[in-house]
């Protein structure tokens, strides 16, 4: 079928076995269902005669257009005999013995996307200074009671501006990370507490 934005969040998990639901505006791609869980954007290939499955992210996390621009850039990867899940394992080897590698690889990424030099110095002391307790973690394993407790810390010694900038900045972070494939799951950061967004009123994810 078809898939459309509104099909999707009418969508409800089905009982039994897995399931999948192609999208014909992007042959390979679809949603998977398995057992007990939500659907899950995936895409079947198939390499030099071998097949192969790689999942995205939920359905709830991402929209339908952003899993089809992901699904575009990995049939490119496989059309020039590039393997998508073995150029992960690969890039998620190279995450293992903590986080502050990649941090220099962000703020290089920062660099080259023609961000300013005064705001990414301000995101090189956050990420290096305010959230030196996470430095040692391998990425997949921050889970955001650990972001929260250094959001706290930063709250009481540096005030809640310096918390809330510093919470941008670990979620970009974050955010760049996923987008390369980094990350298995969500951003810890998501569902911190924004002091700025509690004194504007409702609170802000």
């Amino acid at each position: 079928m078809k898939l459309t934005q509104a099909t999707i969040n009418k969508m409800r998990p089905p009982e039994g076995a897995d399931k999948w639901i192609a999208d014909d505006a992007v042959p390979g791609l679809g949603i998977r269902y398995q057992a007990g869980r939500g659907g899950t954007f995936t895409i079947k290939y198939s390499l030099n005669g071998r097949p192969g499955r790689m999942a995205f992210e939920s359905i709830a996390r991402v929209s339908l257009d952003d899993a089809r621009t992901w699904a575009r850039e990995r049939f490119g990867e496989i059309a020039r005999g590039n393997d998508p899940v073995t150029e992960r394992k690969q890039e998620r080897a190279k995450t293992r013995g903590g986080i502050v590698k990649l941090i220099e690889r962000f703020l290089k990424h920062q660099e080259q996307a023609g961000r300013a030099k005064k705001y990414i110095e301000e995101q090189r002391r956050s990420l290096m200074i305010y959230f030196r307790p996470l430095h040692h973690h391998d990425i997949n394993q921050i889970v955001r009671r650990q972001v929260a407790e250094c959001l706290s810390t930063v709250r009481e010694e540096s005030g809640p501006d310096a918390g809330d900038r510093s919470r941008a900045h670990l979620s970009a972070f974050f955010n760049w990370a996923i987008a390369e494939g980094l990350v298995e799951g969500g951003n810890p950061v998501t569902g911190t507490i924004k002091i700025g967004g509690l004194r504007a009123g409702p609170f802000v994810i």
